[in-house]
């Protein structure tokens, strides 16, 4: 059914959690009667309709979710007003239009799964330095990436895939001390180098620049991240060579950069990579044969090499891989 209308006569009421209750029809513009609301969890739900501007009356609001629903239409811009406002989660809706420039104060921001256009740099400006998690990925947003970004030094995820950026990757992510995951894939049109700084990164577990323009050579210092690196993902750019370094990555448990244009032999030092589960770098233009060593990775479920220029025998060595499920050597 739907929230009634009477619910804004509760004007007492501080918190209203009603995730995951198949409700329907639109938010009542009574919930803005609500004057001592501190959280709004409407997640999960059928509702549909846009988003009431009276809400920016919440003004003790510091928890907004509204997450997998059918909302449209654009983010209020009175949102800008709630200044306690901490926790924002908008995710697979229908929301259209840009992100409007305000003074944000938002740990975590998650619109992703959207149709919002425009440039993500007042988001960024305004949300310094207190955002956490930063999640719009699949939207239509464009334009570069800000070298501001550095300056978000409590960021722990940063997803920013599947939308129409362009640019390059500024060096300022190196900045994020705290960042654990790191996405920007399939942005099509992002350019250039990995910068090294992102070896600074000590705390990062994933890292995905797949689907994008990327080229040169992926720089060793990633080789620095050996204590806390999980995924690595390059597939789908124009990479020239993995450094040797990446043997370095203990905890590393997927690699994948199949169709670039590796090129030069497969490093002998990946078969120290102790934890690795997938190596997949098959659509390159690697050489030579394919390291004994290999035959270490103990806990090895796919080894994707084909499609290269490998020669030599098939090392006796790859039989101790007993947990392989998918060998692909195609030729």
């Amino acid at each position: 059914g739907a929230i009634a209308t009477e619910i804004g006569l509760m004007r007492k009421l501080t918190e209203l959690s009603i995730d995951g209750n198949n409700l329907s029809g639109v938010i009542p513009s009574e919930l803005s009667s609500l004057s001592s609301l501190v959280a709004l969890q409407l997640s999960n739900n059928r509702l549909h309709g846009t988003l009431p501007s009276s809400m920016g009356q919440l003004t003790f609001l510091e928890v907004l979710e509204l997450g997998r629903n059918s909302l449209s239409g654009n983010l209020p811009t009175a949102l800008t007003n709630l200044q306690r406002l901490d926790r924002v989660n908008f995710e697979r809706n229908y929301l259209t239009g840009t992100i409007a420039t305000g003074n944000y104060s938002f740990r975590s921001f998650d619109v992703s799964y959207n149709q919002l256009s425009g440039d993500i740099a007042p988001l960024i400006l305004n949300s310094l330095p207190q955002i956490q998690v930063l999640s719009i990925a699949v939207n239509r947003l464009k334009g570069t990436l800000p070298t501001e970004i550095g300056i978000c030094s409590n960021l722990r995820v940063l997803l920013l895939q599947s939308n129409r950026f362009s640019g390059t990757i500024p060096s300022e992510i190196g900045l994020l001390q705290s960042l654990k995951t790191l996405n920007v894939n399939d942005n099509n049109s992002i350019r250039g180098t990995i910068p090294s700084e992102l070896g600074l990164l000590r705390s990062l577990v994933s890292m995905d620049f797949s689907l994008n323009e990327l080229s040169g050579k992926i720089p060793s210092e990633l080789g620095l991240l050996a204590q806390s690196l999980n995924t690595l993902n390059f597939n789908n750019n124009a990479f020239t060579a993995l450094p040797s370094e990446l043997g370095l990555l203990r905890k590393l448990v997927s690699l994948d950069a199949t169709k670039n244009i590796l090129s030069g032999s497969i490093h002998s030092d990946f078969g120290s990579m102790e934890q690795l589960e997938i190596l997949s770098l098959g659509f390159n233009r690697l050489m030579g044969p394919i390291p004994t060593g290999l035959g270490l990775l103990a806990f090895l479920k796919e080894l994707h090499l084909g499609f290269n220029d490998l020669t030599g025998e098939i090392p006796s060595e790859l039989g101790n891989l007993q947990y392989l499920k998918k060998l692909l050597l195609t030729s």
